[in-house]
């Protein structure tokens, strides 16, 4: 589902997509990837962290800025490579 979801973003590139609808796109597409990642992680975080609360989320913290910056570049790039203004 994430892989369909991120090669639509190769294909808004190529097609002529308002800026805005691109910028949606992308952000849809870090969320599921955040949820994702935090569920994956999640049994490996409480057995480094032994359940407590705020260990884990000092590392959701962490998943999130790593997010965070690798969203705002993959935004700069898709809305630079295409996406109407």
């Amino acid at each position: 589902m994430l892989f369909i979801l991120g090669m639509s973003l190769g294909i808004f590139k190529r097609i002529k997509v308002p800026a805005r609808v691109m910028e949606v796109a992308v952000f849809v597409v870090f969320m599921l990837f955040f949820e994702f990642t935090l569920v994956l992680t999640d049994p490996v975080i409480d057995y480094v962290t032994g359940g407590a609360p705020l260990l884990k989320l000092m590392f959701n913290s962490v998943i999130a800025a790593v997010l965070f910056f690798l969203h705002r570049r993959s935004e700069r790039w898709v809305l630079r490579k295409g996406g109407e203004k």
